[in-house]
């Protein structure tokens, strides 16, 4: 078998099923889902490209989230923008319903962006071991499984372990809106 026929099929067998999890992973950071699927896209793009940079196969599932992560950085780094609200915008021409849309729509993206912000202060805040199986299990997609396979864990110890961690993110997230209050 060829060099090719074997990245190709090892690609399709191990790297292109993970192609879910990526979105969702990417989903959770950019929270915009046209966005989060071209840079899936991406991801799986400079996967297939750069193949032959994986040195260990087994380790397929880091080395492509680690992809990914970088995706969402370059994205970052190269359209950050500063967007702002034009007082002049109904001399411009635009009708007052319009200016209320986008007031309205400015309120409902500050208030997501706090609920953002007041989630990632909160993951930041969780033990490390909590942190982990939130981030594997919601942002990753990975199953419980696949979790206590990975960690050398028993399935039920994850899964208790999930929940436990989820109360006190929950816990966490409610400090952090007091404090704010």
């Amino acid at each position: 078998m060829s060099k090719y026929a074997r990245d190709k099929k090892f690609f399709i067998e191990n790297i292109a099923p993970m192609e879910d999890a990526i979105y969702r992973y990417l989903l959770g950071k950019v929270d915009d889902r046209s966005l989060a699927e071209d840079l899936a896209q991406n991801t799986m793009e400079k996967a297939w490209k750069n193949l032959s940079q994986l040195r260990e196969w087994d380790k397929a599932r880091s080395w492509l989230f680690c992809i990914a992560k970088n995706e969402v950085t370059s994205h970052y780094r190269k359209y950050e923008t500063i967007e702002y609200y034009d007082e002049n915008a109904e001399e411009d021409g635009l009708v007052a319903e319009q200016i209320e849309r986008e007031q309205t729509d400015i309120l409902e993206s500050l208030i997501h962006d706090f609920d953002v912000y007041t989630m990632r202060k909160a993951l930041s805040q969780l033990e490390d071991k909590y942190r982990k199986l939130i981030v594997m299990h919601y942002y990753q997609g990975m199953n419980q499984r696949e979790i206590a396979d990975l960690l050398g864990e028993n399935r039920s110890t994850v899964r208790v372990n999930i929940v436990r961690a989820l109360e006190k993110l929950k816990m966490l997230m409610d400090e952090i809106e007091e404090e704010v209050r």
